[in-house]
């Protein structure tokens, strides 16, 4: 799968919208790994977006 493609559902994932039909496409051409792998890749990196701006937040302040 394209590694785009990896990410674009992942992200969809991540806000629980998909359509029925690109859902099951998506379930038939992923194989777990590389999702999972993504998917804990955009969650650690949105963790770290958020511990960077809530400490920008805080020594601005």
């Amino acid at each position: 799968m394209n590694p785009l493609r990896l990410v674009i559902t992942v992200l969809w994932g991540f806000f629980g919208l998909r359509k029925g039909q690109e859902h099951m496409r998506d379930l038939q051409a992923v194989r777990p790994v590389p999702l999972i792998l993504t998917g804990v890749a955009l969650a650690a990196g949105l963790v770290l977006l958020l511990v960077s701006l809530a400490h920008w937040a805080v020594t601005h302040a």
